[in-house]
C-alpha cells in the first residue's frame, strides 16, 4: 500500500496494467495482513472494466503463496488464470508477452538473471519445458532466466496443482510453500509440462524492503512504461 508514484501503489499499478490489457474481466485478490486496508483502498469495480473479488487466507502468517492461491480455488471456478505477484513494479509489456496468442497455456514469464542474490533460477529442456527451478540449483550457468512473478495456468493444470497443494497443506508438508515450487513439483509428478516465456529486456523489480523501494523509485521507475 506504499505509494510508488503519484500516490499510486504497486497494487494499483498492476490493476492499471491488467485493465489496459483488455483480456480480463475479474481480478481475485487474496488478502491476509492488513486485509481491511487493502479492501478500503481498492473498490469492487476498478477502472470501469474490472470486477474485484477478495479472498481471505486465514493462515497467512504460517503459509505461503501457494496456500493463498489454493484459497482462491472456488472463486477461480475452473477458469484459466494469470497469476501476478503483488510486490512487482514492471513494464506493461510483461502481460502482453506472456498472454500473446502463441504462448503456451501453462507458462511462467522469465527474464534475464538479475544477479542480485535473489534470483529464482529456471532451466528448461530443448522444448522450453521447465526441468529445474529454485534459488539453489546445480549448474546455475544453464539457467534460461529468472522467475519474474507473472505466470498463466490452464484449468486442466490447476486441477492437478490444487490436488498437490491441498495434500501438502493437509499433511503439513512445507517444502512447496511458494506457488512456483508447487507448480514445478506438480508438473514433474503429473507429467504436465509447464513452459517458459522469455522477455529478456523487460524492465521490472521486486520490492521486499526499504532498499528495494528506494531502488525502484530512483532506478527502475523512470525506465518503466505504462
Amino acid at each position: 500500500l506504499i505509494p510508488i508514484q503519484d500516490d499510486k501503489t504497486l497494487l494499483e499499478r498492476s490493476l492499471d496494467a491488467i485493465s489496459k490489457h483488455g483480456g480480463f474481466r475479474e481480478v481475485i485478490i487474496v488478502v491476509g495482513y492488513h486485509a481491511d486496508q487493502i479492501q478500503q483502498k481498492i473498490p469492487s469495480n476498478y477502472g470501469g472494466n474490472l470486477q474485484i473479488k477478495y479472498v481471505l487466507n486465514p493462515e497467512y502468517e504460517t503459509t505461503g503463496s501457494m496456500y493463498s492461491l489454493l484459497c482462491a480455488r472456488d472463486s477461480i471456478n475452473g477458469e484459466d488464470i494469470c497469476v501476478v505477484e503483488s510486490d512487482l513494479l514492471y513494464d506493461n509489456k510483461a502481460l502482453h508477452v506472456l498472454l500473446q496468442e502463441e504462448a503456451p497455456q501453462d507458462a511462467i514469464l522469465i527474464t534475464k538473471l538479475q544477479q542480485n542474490g535473489d534470483d529464482v533460477y529456471i532451466c528448461t529442456d530443448d522444448k522450453g519445458r521447465i526441468n529445474r527451478l529454485g534459488k539453489v540449483i546445480p549448474d546455475k550457468q544453464l539457467a534460461k532466466g529468472a522467475l519474474m512473478g507473472i505466470s498463466r495456468y490452464s484449468a486442466d493444470f490447476q486441477s492437478k496443482l490444487f490436488v498437490t497443494a491441498q495434500h501438502n497443506h493437509d499433511s503439513g508438508i512445507r517444502k512447496n510453500k511458494y506457488y512456483e515450487e508447487c507448480v514445478f513439483t506438480t508438473s514433474q509428478e503429473r507429467d504436465h509440462p509447464v513452459y517458459t516465456v522469455l522477455c529478456s529486456d523487460l524492465v521490472w523489480t521486486e520490492i521486499n524492503n526499504e532498499n528495494d523501494l528506494q531502488r525502484a523509485k530512483e532506478i527502475v521507475l523512470p525506465k518503466v512504461k505504462q
